[in-house]
């Protein structure tokens, strides 16, 4: 005899459980971080970048980002080699190599006060990379 399902089991089956903000939840248990905002699940990444030429010419960003990342300052040498000697995070990007300088998780409400504030305080050599979450009125398709 067939059995027959219930709809309680049909929509355990759906994608995310048949939640509507199922991916959003997904997409925030892997980043496992909260809004530096409001406290909620955060699921929008916002990261600055300082490329390393331009630590050449600006000797305080350097010792901020020795504070950054809790380095000593070396006495002396060129800015390769500080930044190499020092151990700063130092990336490979398209434009060149950089040294990543915030990087704050935020929720879908505060997302916009966060860009704004990005814009306003992140100096014009910076590199800022905005990673948005999935967002709850598209439509994800799972294969199967």
């Amino acid at each position: 005899m067939a059995q027959k399902l219930r709809k309680a089991d049909i929509i355990r089956k759906k994608n995310f459980g048949g939640l509507a903000d199922g991916a959003q939840r997904v997409h925030a248990e892997t980043l496992k971080n909260r809004c530096q905002g409001c406290g909620k699940l955060a699921i929008n990444r916002i990261q600055s970048f300082v490329p390393v030429v331009e630590l050449q010419a600006r000797p305080k960003l350097l010792e901020a980002l020795y504070i950054r990342y809790g380095r000593r300052a070396p006495v002396a040498g060129s800015v390769n080699n500080i930044t190499m000697a020092c151990r700063l995070p130092v990336m490979e990007l398209k434009s060149g190599k950089v040294v990543m300088m915030d990087d704050i998780h935020v929720c879908p409400s505060c997302t916009p006060a966060a860009e704004r504030a990005f814009a306003k305080s992140t100096p014009s050599y910076c590199l800022v990379d905005i990673t948005y979450g999935p967002d709850p009125t598209k439509i994800i398709v799972s294969p199967g």
